[in-house]
């Protein structure tokens, strides 16, 4: 990295100093070289202007070189050995993904059946239709109505549900993602309670208590296994989503809503609050 052409002289003894000595704070550079604060900060300034001199994290502050990519000779070879095993790796990787959400989409009659006995109103499988991001598009949507004393019109909250073979990290999250257009939220799990509630030490399942996400226990039950239980183990705690957001969601499934005789509920809150 050549000094620019335009660089004061004080900025090129700055940047020579950094160099030499790496990240150090503005203290020092004016300690170093006797200048006070007004000499140092217009030599800082241009140098700030560079592309590769960022701010140092210390107290007080100061300054650094961003350091340049390093490319190591590496055997060709291996290299790419590598690359093949990478590659290789995402086939498969998307492969089992394909087949995990092939599996998961057999356990969404059983969700939405668990949904309706609880008395959720209209209940809606939106996954398979990918008509949102991934970590925006609920595998099932409820959608309730109701009348509240404090509520002009009709109040509308909407559940979303999460469905997975396995109870980990990565559904916790995806489920957590729908907080924000979402007044509860569900999770899911083709998991006994016990697997559920002991997973990581507890720790996984403490956190979904609190991001306020509602836990079902999927397995298998009946005479020889051949039924399906669902068993709520945690309830959910109702989130705050912003209207707008709530209206987005329903609007991406709103050919389906319409079918259940529900057309665009806020708009229709706001009509009944004028009149």
């Amino acid at each position: 990295m050549g000094p620019p052409k335009e660089l004061s002289e004080d900025a090129k003894l700055l940047l020579d100093k950094l160099k030499a000595e790496g990240p150090r704070s503005h203290r020092h550079f004016m300690e170093a070289f006797s200048w006070d604060r007004e000499k140092y900060e217009r030599a800082r300034n241009e140098l700030m202007e560079l592309p590769d001199i960022a701010p140092y994290r210390c107290r007080g502050g100061g300054l650094r070189i961003i350091e340049q990519p390093m490319t190591i000779e590496f055997d060709s070879q291996k290299l790419r050995a590598l690359e093949k095993a990478k590659s290789e790796l995402k086939e498969v990787v998307a492969e089992a993904e394909t087949e995990e959400e092939k599996s998961e989409e057999e356990l969404y009659p059983y969700v939405q059946n668990w949904a309706i006995k609880q008395g959720h109103e209209i209940v809606e499988i939106v996954g398979p239709l990918r008509r949102r991001d991934t970590w925006e598009n609920p595998d099932l949507i409820s959608v309730d109505l109701s009348e509240l004393e404090w509520h002009i019109g009709q109040a509308v909250e909407v559940t979303s549900f999460e469905v997975k073979l396995l109870f980990d990290i990565k559904a916790i999250w995806q489920a957590a993602s729908y907080r924000t257009f979402s007044h509860y939220i569900y999770l899911a799990c083709f998991e006994s309670p016990d697997d559920i509630r002991e997973k990581n030490d507890g720790k996984l399942y403490s956190l979904c208590v609190d991001l306020g996400i509602g836990i079902l226990s999927m397995g298998r039950r009946g005479s020889g296994g051949k039924g399906v239980e669902t068993k709520e183990i945690n309830s959910p705690r109702r989130q705050n989503p912003l209207v707008q957001d709530v209206d987005e969601l329903l609007s991406d499934y709103s050919n389906e809503l319409k079918q259940k005789g529900l057309t665009n509920p806020h708009k229709l809150i706001l009509k009944k609050s004028l009149d």
